[in-house]
């Protein structure tokens, strides 16, 4: 069975209308809501990943630091054997 509404008065006719624009506007700008909120979760597990890949990168720099300096000391140690064939006097 269809309601049928009474809208012999315009003024009750536009508040009607206004009522079913408000609605309609409302649902927009929950659509618009749960939209930025999944775009504020992928931004925010973006920025986490890209905190790891900082760390990782300090970690990794950390690392070919350490790796430079004991060749250079393996160098070092290398070549005084090279040069010094016989054994030390005691």
């Amino acid at each position: 069975m269809t309601t049928m509404l009474d809208f012999s008065d315009n003024s009750k006719y536009n508040a009607y209308i206004q009522s079913r624009n408000n609605e309609e506007e409302i649902n927009e700008i929950g659509s618009k809501i749960k939209c930025l909120t999944e775009s504020a979760a992928t931004s925010t597990t973006e920025k986490t990943n890209l905190s790891n890949i900082e760390s990782k990168r300090e970690k990794l720099d950390s690392l070919k630091k350490e790796f430079n300096r004991k060749t250079r000391q393996h160098r070092k140690e290398l070549d005084f054997y090279h040069n010094n064939d016989g054994l030390p006097n005691l």
